[in-house]
């Protein structure tokens, strides 16, 4: 068959429509896949998470926190040791809607290893109608972060409370990310704002994922998962979600956040409790949101207003086990337990307890006579039972137990950021809360406003012997260095939060001075240490300030200097303008005859007036006469 239309068809590509065959364009539609947009494919996996590096007893796992989010930046870093500390979280599952972020996600996690993992996906909110281009880029991406050891889950979802014309971009992108985690076998984490969305997601399951039912569990390295994200959210606590075939398949899981059971409404807390209540246990997860869906159940009334936090998700498992009617140690070991299986998370402990007896059986095993093999046993357990970890992570069998000394208790120290001159210490220091007045500026721990540290300074002028400031006049000086740190105020001083401090106070800005922990007690070689590097970073502040002094000399000399010669310029170019007398663009008269007024005789106006022609209005006036 000859060309058509000037063009050449592919073998097995015929433009002619037919039953057999309805149209190249259609048939490409129906057959598109990730190997068509430039996908790996083949059996290659993610890597394995690393194992978790707090040990601490009766953690949690956070199932949910937008830690990128622009009200973490001021203090990620305590976010997390906070978390940690107060919250007892053993990790934190980190995700972000924003996808030309997902890269700063991965390397994140990468930095604070152990603690922090991600899911990397494509949020429904930002997916547009038309860039088809980008979402295949989108892709490509989303499963080359999926395969890196700190991601364990793919984030996609489904909103159909946007404009028409995105629902099947979105509807597009969740099949395509739902082919990704079966392919690298991770879990899926759908992100649905409202019931409606979450029905049409079902369907979806439904139809193309999910087969019958299994009564088994979910085990590491089988079918991936599907993680509900705040199922009370999205289901806003209906009934005919949980009649929803979907939700009684195993593979299917679903965090709980604080939305809801922790609201201080009773008759709305009370609905959620009766709706998680009814949840299969061995799929409950629990996310704090962070940084929303604050729980309303806090001791503390101040933080219910405040951002949310992991170090809160405490709060969410106390609701959650008031759902169940268990305790609370029984809730936060069953939910721990889910969230290690579901995202294929280990200890650190097992990992090194399990590295050491395997050495110690290999070791066994080929040092023993056959005859002693069958003690391999035995003395494995005795090596675990004398193992003990190190700081660096590193297993010593039969290590010698290490003796600890006695921890000393530490406090803030405040100190001058010039001079590095010791100021006072945080026991000096009077907190206040936040006021709602004003807008905050700046929060520090506990909520506290870090904007400005306000000192007692009830012994006036005399304060220097008690601290390192000095008080002239009305400022607040470093007394080392006599940089100016603030304000001394001898009755009350307002914050820029809105707080009212009572006086007499010294007001000092949080930007002049430095703080950071140190010990109450040092060694005698450590204090003698402190002090002459305290003296040697006065020298070199005092020498600074010297040669300071010399360069602003040196720089209004040079300033003279330049003044007296542009002066001089201004001179000679303002007599060179008067001499230029060539120059006709000034004159409106083009006329004019230059040094007409030296060559004209005396008594002769030098304007050569007998040549000049009349005005244009004269002429006009003639013309009209004649």
């Amino acid at each position: 068959m000859g060309d058509r239309s000037g063009s050449r068809e592919p073998k097995g590509a015929s433009l002619k429509k037919s039953k057999k065959n309805p149209g190249a364009s259609a048939a490409k539609a129906k057959k598109a896949s990730l190997k068509a947009l430039g996908l790996q494919s083949g059996p290659v996996t993610s890597l394995p998470p690393p194992a978790l590096s707090n040990e601490i007893e009766g953690g949690i796992f956070d199932c949910g926190v937008a830690l990128l989010s622009r009200q973490f930046d001021r203090d990620r870093d305590r976010v997390i040791q906070r978390a940690q500390q107060e919250g007892k979280c053993l990790g934190m599952l980190i995700w972000f809607s924003d996808i030309e972020k997902q890269s700063q996600i991965s390397d994140f996690c990468k930095s604070n290893s152990g603690i922090c993992y991600y899911a990397t996906g494509i949020h429904p909110d930002n997916i547009d109608r038309t860039n088809k281009k980008s979402h295949d880029d989108w892709l490509k991406q989303v499963e080359e972060l999926g395969r890196k050891s700190e991601c364990i889950g793919i984030m996609t979802g489904l909103n159909l409370s946007r404009e028409m014309g995105t629902h099947f971009s979105q509807e597009s992108l969740l099949k395509s990310s739902l082919e990704i985690a079966e392919r690298i076998i991770l879990p899926t984490v759908f992100h649905i704002p409202d019931i409606k969305s979450l029905e049409r997601v079902f369907e979806i399951l439904e139809s193309d994922v999910l087969e019958a039912p299994e009564d088994s569990l979910v085990v590491p390295g089988g079918d991936p998962v599907f993680v509900i994200h705040d199922i009370i959210t999205c289901s806003a606590a209906e009934e005919r979600i949980l009649a929803h075939p979907v939700m009684q398949h195993p593979r299917i899981y679903y965090s709980v956040s604080g939305a809801g059971i922790t609201d201080p409404d009773p008759v709305i807390a009370m609905r959620a409790k009766q709706f998680v209540a009814t949840l299969a246990r061995d799929r409950l997860l629990v996310c704090s949101d962070s940084p929303w869906r604050t729980p309303q159940n806090l001791a503390d009334p101040y933080l219910r207003t405040l951002r949310n936090e992991p170090a809160n998700l405490p709060a969410v498992v106390q609701a959650v086990s008031e759902s169940l009617g268990i305790s609370q140690d029984a809730t936060t070991a069953l939910l721990a337990d889910n969230s290690m299986r579901v995202f294929n998370l280990t200890r650190a402990s097992d990992v090194n307890a399990l590295a050491a007896a395997a050495a110690a059986v290999a070791a066994t095993s080929a040092t023993s006579a056959p005859a002693t093999k069958a003690a391999a046993a035995p003395s494995v357990e005795r090596a675990m039972q004398g193992l003990s970890l190190r700081d660096d992570g590193d297993a010593s069998p039969n290590a010698a137990p290490a003796t600890t000394a006695p921890a000393a208790t530490t406090e803030a120290v405040y100190r001058c950021v010039k001079c590095r001159q010791l100021l006072f210490r945080g026991k000096d220091v009077t907190t206040h809360q936040l006021s709602a007045v004003k807008t905050v500026f700046k929060v520090g721990e506990e909520g506290l406003c870090s904007s400005f540290h306000f000192v007692a300074a009830a012994e006036g002028r005399d304060i220097h012997k008690r601290l390192g400031v000095t008080i002239r006049g009305g400022n607040v000086e470093c007394s080392e260095c006599g940089v100016k740190l603030g304000k001394f105020s001898t009755g009350d001083a307002v914050c820029p939060c809105g707080a009212v401090v009572h006086g007499p106070v010294a007001k000092i800005n949080a930007t002049k001075i430095d703080s950071h922990l140190h010990g109450d007690v040092l060694a005698a070689g450590d204090q003698a240490d402190a002090e002459n590097m305290t003296k040697q970073l006065a020298e070199r502040s005092r020498l600074e300030a010297e040669d300071a002094q010399l360069q602003a000399v040196v720089e209004a000399q040079e300033e003279e200097q330049r003044n007296a010669l542009s002066q001089g310029r201004v001179r000679k170019s303002k007599k060179h303008k008067s001499e230029n007398k060539g120059n006709f663009s000034s004159f409106r008269n083009k006329s004019f005859i230059p040094n007409a007024s030296k060559a004209a005789p005396a008594g002769v106006s030098g304007k050569a007036t007998g040549t000049r022609r009349p005005p244009r209005r004269l002429l006009h006036r003639e013309t009209t006469k004649r």
